[in-house]
């Protein structure tokens, strides 16, 4: 696991542990697109669990698009493990 997913599930399991819930099950996601609303949605998974009470949380796996290179860029720069 890279640190700053360790970061993040440590700050997921604080934030849970706050509101009193349950270690929440993690829901694997993939997305189309690195550009524009590829950004937009990456943040947006990212910080669901700050704004909406559920017991899951997204798991950023895939992300996917025309430019293999720039794919690889956006993965690394946006938080995907793929």
């Amino acid at each position: 696991m890279l640190e700053a997913e360790e970061k993040t599930a440590r700050e997921l399991a604080l934030l849970y542990k706050q509101k009193g819930s349950a270690v929440p099950r993690k829901i694997n996601v993939a997305l189309i697109g690195y550009q524009f609303m590829g950004k937009a949605h990456s943040n947006a998974y990212r910080q669901m669990p700050h704004f909406f009470d559920s017991d899951a949380v997204p798991v950023m796996k895939v992300i996917c698009g025309r430019n293999e290179g720039a794919v690889k860029a956006a993965a690394a720069k946006y938080g995907w493990e793929e």
